[in-house]
């Protein structure tokens, strides 16, 4: 996966989970193995067809729903413990991830994750994502890539990997399979997985490895996207963004009249779609003395949908600042305080469908997150598409000016589905 190199507007996130085996076995002590490193052409998984027509499940109500869900949950979460903090998390990479661990779940280990990840059967969550993953663009002005891997060790007779758990991923996720001596090497490896997959937006995830680490389940996906037309050099000026810790801020402000636009109560935003007209730039701003965290934490699934399948056509005039940076975190808290809590526990997380052994101490120790974003004027506009959309083609068009000069809540929005791939808030530039 080449991803195209461009500083329109990209994002760019890497996911990592790492499942570890504590007290059952002694800790894993590397063998003696070839200098090479182990291919999975050839070995691990030479008998598996990645390609067996694994089900697919289009999206429909059932699926944006859930993920919709997930994702404002996520969100709220991360918002409440870094509430003055820059903040992307993308639910679409996490999802992928997650989804690869419930996989191998069983029991209550297994229904706790599932209605974390929506309230989905995990096989029909895995048709669906199956789906959506492979119906990704791929043009030259808009392309969601996606990776994904599992990595365990060589050798090892504490985990033995069942073939038909790698079978579901590998069909499922389409996700390579690695074993590797469990030593820093495979930090090593994974971090220039991570930086391949990612174009080199992010070059590494991990640091040091844990000695009772015992899998590695990764998901790197890239959004590399251009507006359709880009800012005018005279549309850029210098202006001031208050900033929420109450510092005013020096930025590059660009202007541009776009069509769409979002409203709910106390908040008005703007749709930006992208070259390809698939995805949009999404931003929602919160009204004179509401602030993003307010707003964010008072928010619904129900009523984030309705904001972005509701959009007016509408002459907007806006303002979007020049902004990157790049966000890392562990959701494991995260995700614990939206209910998936067996999964952390060593005695009681079941990943038995995972590996030969049973139960045997295995349990999810960190769901590494990192993400990385540039917006600059080579970035994209409105598309055709979404004008005959019907739930937009009969509303009469209303006149707004947003300037996204304080603290907002912005995503990259999949407009055939309404969901959020990445999703963010921006206190500061």
């Amino acid at each position: 996966m080449k991803p195209i190199i461009t500083r329109a507007a990209s994002f760019v996130l890497a996911s990592v989970m790492s499942l570890s085996l504590t007290s059952c076995d002694l800790p894993y002590s590397s063998p003696i193995l070839s200098a090479s490193p182990i291919k999975l052409s050839g070995d691990l998984i030479r008998d598996i067809d990645k390609d067996n027509n694994p089900d697919s499940i289009a999206p429909d109500e059932e699926f944006t729903a859930s993920q919709t869900a997930f994702a404002l949950h996520l969100l709220q979460q991360e918002a409440a413990q870094n509430s003055t903090s820059n903040l992307l998390i993308s639910p679409y990479s996490v999802m992928q991830a997650l989804a690869m661990s419930a996989a191998g779940a069983e029991g209550e280990t297994r229904n706790e994750m599932e209605q974390v990840l929506g309230g989905i059967p995990s096989d029909r969550l895995n048709a669906y994502l199956h789906h959506y993953r492979t119906n990704q663009p791929a043009g030259s002005g808009c392309q969601m890539l996606t990776a994904n891997s599992v990595w365990y060790p060589a050798a090892d007779s504490s985990v033995i990997i069942r073939k038909d758990y790698l079978s579901r991923i590998a069909s499922a996720f389409n996700a390579d399979a690695y074993q590797r001596i469990f030593d820093q090497s495979v930090v090593n490896d994974i971090n220039k997985w991570v930086n391949a997959k990612t174009g080199g937006r992010i070059p590494d995830i991990l640091q040091e490895l844990n000695p009772m680490t015992r899998m590695f389940l990764v998901n790197a996906c890239v959004f590399d996207a251009k507006w359709k037309n880009k800012y005018k050099q005279d549309h850029i000026r210098d202006d001031v963004f208050h900033a929420a810790d109450g510092t005013d801020q020096t930025v590059r402000m660009m202007n541009s009249n776009e069509k769409y636009a979002l409203t709910d109560t106390n908040a008005k935003g703007f749709i930006k779609p992208y070259q390809d007209g698939r995805y949009a730039f999404a931003a929602i701003l919160p009204d004179e003395g509401v602030s993003v965290n307010s707003y964010i934490a008072e928010l619904t699934p129900e009523r984030l949908q309705s904001i972005f399948e509701n959009r007016k056509i509408a002459h907007v005039a806006t303002d979007l600042p020049k902004f990157s940076g790049d966000y890392k975190t562990d959701l494991k808290e995260s995700l614990a305080a939206m209910g998936m809590d067996q999964a952390f526990d060593y005695d009681k997380a079941d990943f038995s469908g995972m590996t030969e052994n049973g139960k045997c101490g295995i349990f999810i120790a960190s769901v590494l997150h990192r993400t990385h974003i540039e917006i600059d004027e080579h970035g994209t506009k409105a598309a055709a598409v979404t004008a005959v959309r019907k739930d937009v083609s009969a509303v009469d068009p209303i006149d707004l000016y947003i300037s996204l000069n304080r603290p907002f809540l912005y995503c990259i929005l999949d407009l055939q589905t309404n969901l959020p791939v990445f999703i963010g808030i921006r206190q500061s530039i």
